[in-house]
């Protein structure tokens, strides 16, 4: 199911992605700094997933 744009977390995926695409770190060096499942970050970015304030933090300083 693809969600609305509207949608205040899906919006937050988005710009999750854009900024992790930007950095150039590969997925699996991400998932292993942020200590959770290459999956698991795999649905944070797709928006599957909510994003803790945590996770936002360590993906917006990568």
């Amino acid at each position: 199911m693809l969600r609305s744009l509207r949608d205040p977390h899906q919006r937050l995926a988005c710009a999750l992605t854009l900024m992790w695409k930007r950095s150039g770190i590969p997925q699996r060096e991400l998932a292993l700094c942020m200590n959770i499942h290459r999956s698991y970050l795999s649905r944070i970015l797709s928006g599957e997933r909510s994003a803790t304030l945590a996770y936002v933090e360590l993906i917006a300083r990568e």
